[in-house]
């Protein structure tokens, strides 16, 4: 995530800064929680290029996965066991 979070200027990363605080402490959210929901947030409102989506079964449940290297993302997908339902460009 914070590999994500470095891709966003200075505008957009102040957006996710305060969206991250405002579901913190007024949806006493975990602050990583808190952060990954700011993150998903700002991005699908200013999507970034290069930034692709994976939608994953793991463990019996359906998980999303934000990458920034797709052919990683899939390999560490099959390493740790889930397998890969679909994939998109972020945007």
């Amino acid at each position: 995530m914070a590999e994500l979070v470095t891709c966003l200027d200075e505008s957009l990363r102040e957006d996710f800064e305060e969206r991250a605080g405002i579901m913190e402490v007024d949806g006493q959210l975990p602050r990583g929680h808190a952060e990954r929901r700011a993150l998903l947030d700002v991005l699908h409102r200013h999507p970034l290029t290069g930034i692709s989506v994976l939608q994953i079964e793991l463990d019996g449940g359906t998980e999303w996965l934000l990458t920034t290297d797709l052919d990683y993302a899939r390999r560490f997908v099959a390493d740790v066991g889930g397998h890969e339902i679909a994939g998109a460009p972020a945007a």
